[in-house]
Protein backbone atom coordinates (compact mmCIF):
# COMPACT_ATOMS: atom_id res chain seq x y z
CA UNK A 1 0.00 0.00 0.00
CA UNK A 2 1.64 3.59 -1.03
CA UNK A 3 2.86 5.66 2.18
CA UNK A 4 0.02 8.44 0.70
CA UNK A 5 -3.26 5.73 1.10
CA UNK A 6 -1.61 5.00 4.35
CA UNK A 7 -1.67 8.48 5.39
CA UNK A 8 -5.04 9.02 4.23
CA UNK A 9 -6.25 6.38 6.36
CA UNK A 10 -4.54 7.56 9.39
CA UNK A 11 -6.04 10.89 9.20
CA UNK A 12 -9.82 8.96 8.65
CA UNK A 13 -9.15 7.06 11.66
CA UNK A 14 -7.64 9.54 13.71
CA UNK A 15 -10.67 11.95 12.85
CA UNK A 16 -13.03 8.99 14.06
CA UNK A 17 -10.99 8.52 17.14
CA UNK A 18 -10.67 11.87 18.30
CA UNK A 19 -14.74 12.43 18.12
CA UNK A 20 -14.99 9.61 19.84
CA UNK A 21 -12.89 11.07 22.37
CA UNK A 22 -14.90 13.97 22.73
CA UNK A 23 -17.73 12.04 23.01
CA UNK A 24 -16.29 9.93 26.42
CA UNK A 25 -15.07 13.23 27.65
CA UNK A 26 -18.67 14.66 27.99
CA UNK A 27 -20.23 11.26 29.11
CA UNK A 28 -17.40 11.61 31.82
CA UNK A 29 -18.49 16.02 32.18
CA UNK A 30 -21.87 14.07 33.10
CA UNK A 31 -20.99 11.33 35.86
CA UNK A 32 -18.90 13.25 37.76
CA UNK A 33 -21.54 16.26 37.77
CA UNK A 34 -24.61 13.85 38.37
CA UNK A 35 -22.29 12.72 40.81
CA UNK A 36 -20.66 15.36 42.94
CA UNK A 37 -21.96 17.75 45.47
CA UNK A 38 -19.72 19.68 45.30
CA UNK A 39 -17.52 21.52 42.71
CA UNK A 40 -14.68 19.94 44.18
CA UNK A 41 -15.49 16.21 43.98
CA UNK A 42 -17.16 16.85 40.67
CA UNK A 43 -13.75 17.97 39.37
CA UNK A 44 -12.06 15.25 41.81
CA UNK A 45 -14.18 13.02 39.87
CA UNK A 46 -13.66 13.87 36.51
CA UNK A 47 -9.87 14.03 36.56
CA UNK A 48 -9.04 11.23 39.24
CA UNK A 49 -11.54 9.29 37.83
CA UNK A 50 -13.49 9.33 35.04
CA UNK A 51 -10.82 10.28 32.46
CA UNK A 52 -8.27 8.38 33.74
CA UNK A 53 -7.46 4.52 32.54
CA UNK A 54 -9.66 2.78 35.47
CA UNK A 55 -12.76 2.62 33.91
CA UNK A 56 -13.62 1.62 30.03
CA UNK A 57 -15.63 3.66 27.64
CA UNK A 58 -18.55 0.59 27.85
CA UNK A 59 -18.37 0.87 31.64
CA UNK A 60 -19.02 4.53 31.57
CA UNK A 61 -22.39 4.35 29.07
CA UNK A 62 -23.36 1.68 31.33
CA UNK A 63 -23.40 3.97 34.33
CA UNK A 64 -24.82 6.88 31.77
CA UNK A 65 -27.61 4.20 30.58
CA UNK A 66 -28.50 3.26 34.65
CA UNK A 67 -28.69 6.77 35.46
CA UNK A 68 -30.91 7.56 32.43
CA UNK A 69 -33.26 4.69 32.65
CA UNK A 70 -33.96 5.26 36.54
CA UNK A 71 -33.85 8.77 37.20
CA UNK A 72 -33.84 10.46 33.50
CA UNK A 73 -36.10 8.96 31.45
CA UNK A 74 -36.70 11.94 29.90
CA UNK A 75 -33.31 12.04 27.60
CA UNK A 76 -35.06 8.90 25.94
CA UNK A 77 -37.73 11.00 25.14
CA UNK A 78 -35.16 13.05 22.54
CA UNK A 79 -32.91 10.31 22.12
CA UNK A 80 -34.97 7.21 22.04
CA UNK A 81 -32.41 4.54 20.37
CA UNK A 82 -29.69 6.58 22.19
CA UNK A 83 -28.03 2.82 23.85
CA UNK A 84 -28.15 1.52 20.24
CA UNK A 85 -26.22 3.72 18.93
CA UNK A 86 -23.45 4.35 22.16
CA UNK A 87 -22.75 0.56 22.24
CA UNK A 88 -22.59 0.63 17.76
CA UNK A 89 -20.27 3.98 18.45
CA UNK A 90 -18.15 2.18 20.65
CA UNK A 91 -17.76 -1.28 18.57
CA UNK A 92 -16.34 1.05 15.58
CA UNK A 93 -14.41 3.45 17.56
CA UNK A 94 -13.07 0.03 19.32
CA UNK A 95 -12.50 -1.11 15.44
CA UNK A 96 -10.55 2.19 14.65
CA UNK A 97 -8.43 2.33 17.65
CA UNK A 98 -7.30 -1.77 17.80
CA UNK A 99 -7.52 -2.89 13.89
CA UNK A 100 -5.01 -2.86 11.47
CA UNK A 101 -5.08 -1.45 8.48
CA UNK A 102 -5.87 -4.12 5.61
CA UNK A 103 -2.86 -4.24 3.40
CA UNK A 104 -3.88 -7.49 1.61
CA UNK A 105 -4.94 -7.11 -2.18
CA UNK A 106 -8.65 -7.12 -0.63
CA UNK A 107 -7.76 -4.84 1.35
CA UNK A 108 -5.72 -2.31 -1.44
CA UNK A 109 -9.25 -2.92 -3.92
CA UNK A 110 -11.23 -1.42 -1.19
CA UNK A 111 -9.24 1.70 -0.76
CA UNK A 112 -9.59 2.04 -4.81
CA UNK A 113 -13.37 2.51 -4.12
CA UNK A 114 -12.80 4.89 -1.77
CA UNK A 115 -13.29 2.31 1.44
CA UNK A 116 -11.00 2.11 4.21
CA UNK A 117 -10.52 -1.77 5.04
CA UNK A 118 -9.47 -3.08 9.03
CA UNK A 119 -8.29 -6.57 9.05
CA UNK A 120 -8.95 -9.20 12.21
CA UNK A 121 -6.44 -11.52 12.90
CA UNK A 122 -6.47 -14.47 14.82
CA UNK A 123 -3.07 -16.68 15.91
CA UNK A 124 -2.55 -17.83 12.00
CA UNK A 125 -3.60 -15.71 9.40
CA UNK A 126 -6.64 -12.93 8.08
CA UNK A 127 -10.19 -14.20 10.11
CA UNK A 128 -11.98 -11.03 8.99
CA UNK A 129 -12.29 -7.61 6.74
CA UNK A 130 -14.27 -4.64 8.05
CA UNK A 131 -15.16 -2.03 5.43
CA UNK A 132 -16.46 1.63 6.07
CA UNK A 133 -17.14 3.82 3.21
CA UNK A 134 -17.10 7.28 3.78
CA UNK A 135 -20.57 7.93 4.21
CA UNK A 136 -20.66 5.13 6.59
CA UNK A 137 -17.84 7.22 8.97
CA UNK A 138 -19.28 10.57 8.10
CA UNK A 139 -22.85 9.30 9.45
CA UNK A 140 -21.40 7.80 12.43
CA UNK A 141 -19.18 10.83 13.04
CA UNK A 142 -22.71 13.16 13.05
CA UNK A 143 -24.12 10.44 15.55
CA UNK A 144 -21.10 11.17 17.56
CA UNK A 145 -21.46 15.11 17.65
CA UNK A 146 -25.50 14.54 18.12
CA UNK A 147 -25.17 12.88 21.37
CA UNK A 148 -22.52 15.28 22.62
CA UNK A 149 -24.89 18.08 21.72
CA UNK A 150 -27.40 16.35 23.65
CA UNK A 151 -25.19 15.39 26.37
CA UNK A 152 -24.64 19.23 26.84
CA UNK A 153 -27.65 20.11 26.34
CA UNK A 154 -28.89 17.41 29.13
CA UNK A 155 -26.14 18.87 31.81
CA UNK A 156 -27.48 22.49 30.87
CA UNK A 157 -31.21 22.02 31.04
CA UNK A 158 -31.02 19.52 34.55
CA UNK A 159 -28.41 22.13 35.79
CA UNK A 160 -25.83 19.30 36.79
Amino acid sequence: MSDNIDQALCIVRGHFLQRSIELEMRINLFLSRYFGRTEELKDDLFYHLFITNRITFDAKVELFTIIIENYHPEFKIDNPNYLKNLKEIIEHRNNFAHLHLDITESGENAVMTGKIALAKYNKKDLTKTIQYNQDEINGYIDMIYNYIDAIDKFINVNDL
